[in-house]
């Protein structure tokens, strides 16, 4: 029988699933392959998310998936709805049927970067980011201001010191949080502009 998408929507929300492979035939993650992921969600995806994707697929030599968390890391943005997860998803393959580098789309509902590493058993996970997002990773007052958080601060460091590389894109005007070095992370030789996905929602940018 066929899985509907409200089906697995309700159980990655309920727990009943840690992850769901979508948009590339069902096929999961190969464990005994490095895991590359995009996390955001992509509410659009544009050239930014593309540019960091690609760069990092250069770097892996391979192709990267993109990973969407159902919920949240931060109180104000909530949970995706149903509709509004499958339009995005449409969206992506849409715009990037024919873009060899990417492998998939991942659906989870772990809100934060702690919890993506302990749902997969591949020994190695690299999380491509821009520095503005890597920099919220090792900022210890994040992880008070959600709910979404369980583990303490030190855990969360430790675990993704052990389980996770960020493939991390330089952003203009930001600068790396002394931080950083509580974590791994490679610099990828791309820089990213200002240009927000609040922007593009707004139609400042394209």
């Amino acid at each position: 029988m066929n899985t509907t998408f409200e089906t697995i929507y309700r159980d990655l929300l309920n727990g009943e699933v840690g992850f769901y492979t979508y948009g590339n035939c069902g096929i999961s993650p190969d464990p005994d392959l490095p895991l590359v992921m995009l996390s955001g969600s992509f509410n659009p995806l544009h050239r930014q998310h593309i540019t960091m994707l690609e760069a990092a697929a250069r770097y892996i030599k391979g192709p990267v998936w993109l990973e969407i968390a159902i919920t949240n890391c931060e109180k104000d943005k909530g949970v995706i709805s149903c509709d509004d997860l499958r339009d995005r998803i449409a969206t992506i393959g849409d715009m990037c049927k024919d873009n060899t580098n990417i492998a998939g789309i991942i659906l989870t509902n772990a809100p934060n970067f702690s919890d993506k590493v302990q749902l997969f058993r591949n020994n190695k996970i690299y999380f491509a980011c821009g520095q503005d997002t890597l920099n919220r990773v090792v900022d210890r007052t994040y992880y008070t201001q959600s709910d979404s958080h369980i583990l303490p601060y030190s855990d969360a460091m430790n675990i993704l010191q052990q389980r996770a590389i960020f493939l991390v894109s330089p952003r203009t005007g930001v600068e790396v949080d002394r931080r950083c070095i509580l974590v791994k992370y490679e610099k990828l030789e791309v820089e990213l502009d200002e240009i927000s996905s609040t922007q593009i929602r707004e139609g400042e940018h394209d």
